[in-house]
C-alpha cells in the first residue's frame, strides 16, 4: 500500500496524500479532494504540534500548502475542519480493521489483527491518531464525536466475541468499552511521549482477549504475536 498510486496522484501507506511533481492529469474534481485531504493532514500535523486551541487557519493552509480561499471553499470554520478530519481518519482506521478481520477466521485472530493493524496506522500516522483523542478541552464536538468513534468500535468487538466468540457469564456490558479505551489510551500515550510503538501488539493482545479467555490462554495467544 506504501507509494501506492491513485489516479489523484500519489499517496503514502493508508493514503495520506500529496499531488504529483510537475505536469500531472488530475481532473478539477481530484484537485479538489486531494486540497481537502491535505487541509484534513496539516490540521492533524497542526494540532499534534501547537494544541487545537493555538492552530489557526494561516497554520492549517500553510501546512496544506493552498490558499485561504481554498480553505473556505472546503470548510466554514477550523471546527468544521476538524470535525471533518477526525471522521474522515476514522473512517479510514475502521476500513484498516475491517479489512485486518476478513482476513481472519477465528475471532482471537480477528482481535490481533485488529490490534496489529491499529498499532500500524497509529505509528505510520501518529498525528492522526492523536487527533481521535483530542482532549476534552479542545473542543465539545471533537469529544463528542471520540466517544461515538470509541462506542463503535466497542460495538466491533462485541460482534466478533459473538460471532462466534467465548460466553463468559458476567461478564460487564461495559467491558467492551473499557477495552478499547484502554487501547486508545495506551496508543495515545506512547505517541505522546515520543515512544516507540514495537512490541506492543501481543500486550494490547493479552489486554484485550483476558477477560474472555483467561489470562493464561490471553499470554499462549499474546506470545504467538510477539
Amino acid at each position: 500500500m506504501k507509494g501506492e498510486k491513485s489516479s489523484q496522484g500519489e499517496w503514502g501507506e493508508f493514503g495520506r496524500p500529496s499531488l504529483p511533481r510537475g505536469r500531472h492529469r488530475l481532473t478539477p474534481a481530484e484537485v479538489v479532494e486531494n486540497q481537502r485531504q491535505r487541509l484534513i493532514v496539516a490540521l492533524a500535523d497542526s494540532v499534534a504540534v501547537r494544541g487545537y486551541t493555538a492552530t489557526t487557519v494561516e497554520w492549517i493552509i500553510n501546512g496544506a500548502g493552498v490558499s485561504r480561499g481554498t480553505f473556505y471553499e472546503h470548510f466554514a470554520n477550523r471546527g468544521e475542519c476538524l470535525a471533518a478530519a477526525h471522521k474522515e481518519i476514522f473512517e479510514r482506521l475502521v476500513a484498516c480493521i475491517h479489512e485486518a478481520c476478513a482476513g481472519e477466521k477465528a475471532w482471537v485472530d480477528k482481535v490481533a489483527g485488529s490490534i496489529g493493524v491499529a498499532i500500524e496506522f497509529a505509528d505510520s500516522f501518529p498525528n492522526e491518531t492523536r487527533l481521535l483523542s483530542l482532549d476534552v478541552t479542545a473542543t465539545g464536538n471533537a469529544t463528542c464525536q471520540s466517544l461515538a468513534a470509541k462506542e463503535r468500535l466497542a460495538e466491533m468487538l462485541y460482534v466478533v466475541r459473538g460471532t462466534p466468540g467465548p460466553d463468559v457469564p458476567g461478564l460487564p456490558g461495559v467491558v467492551e468499552m473499557a477495552l478499547v479505551g484502554g487501547v486508545f489510551s495506551v496508543i495515545n500515550w506512547l505517541l505522546l511521549r515520543g515512544e516507540s510503538l514495537a512490541g506492543l501488539e501481543p500486550q494490547l493482545v493479552y489486554l484485550v482477549l483476558a477477560p474472555y479467555v483467561g489470562s493464561s490462554e490471553a499470554v499462549r495467544t499474546a506470545q504467538s504475536y510477539s
